[in-house]
């Protein structure tokens, strides 16, 4: 059930036209495309490539051939060549102007905007995160983006129309349930013998 989402959220896929292809036979893509303009959606890496018109696969990289994208961003995505593998700081624009954050990109191909792009909200490439305000659609190559507080600060912010405080960064959360299963291991079990010291 979609219909009372504040964000819908399309998560990366190891393989993009296959992940599409069950969306449409599942009818989740014209549920999607129903709800684009009243429901925040937002692709992250695969996700993103299945928001644009058409995914190609001419090299046979996935699983080869092409489909159609949901329509709901004008831009085309070949998948081929190396692996785009990049871990970066980045610095924010536009709605994320100000905010700086660690974030990767780990993806096959490249996307191309066949019209006019949409809001970039990144610094450098135009198309590593995008954001269409009118039809509410987001997109981004960024891995790791939603680990930024400044970001989902200003993301819950601009789709639920109210400030919403982020008590803590994603790190801060996985380094407190570290040391939380460090100390149960501590006391349960036998960690010295275990590593056989």
């Amino acid at each position: 059930d979609l219909e009372d989402a504040d964000l819908i959220i399309l998560p990366g896929s190891k393989n993009t036209l296959h992940d599409l292809n069950f969306l449409k036979r599942s009818g989740f893509a014209e549920e999607l495309q129903r709800l684009s303009g009243k429901t925040w959606i937002m692709g992250i890496c695969g996700g993103y490539q299945m928001l644009g018109d058409r995914v190609e696969d001419p090299q046979g990289m996935e699983s080869g051939g092409s489909e159609t994208g949901l329509g709901l961003l004008p831009m085309l995505t070949t998948l081929g060549g190396d692996k785009q593998l990049v871990r970066h700081e980045y610095q924010g624009k536009n709605w994320f102007e100000g905010i700086r954050c660690s974030a990767y990109e780990i993806h096959l191909g490249r996307s191309l905007f066949t019209a006019q792009p949409p809001m970039s909200l990144m610094q450098g490439q135009e198309n590593l995160a995008v954001v269409n305000p009118e039809n509410r659609i987001l997109g981004t190559y960024l891995h790791g983006l939603l680990e930024s507080p400044g970001v989902l600060k200003k993301l819950f912010q601009k789709v639920s129309g109210t400030a919403i405080e982020v008590p803590e960064s994603f790190e801060q959360a996985r380094e407190r349930e570290l040391d939380n299963l460090a100390a149960f291991l501590e006391e349960h079990c036998e960690v010295e013998r275990m590593l056989g010291l």
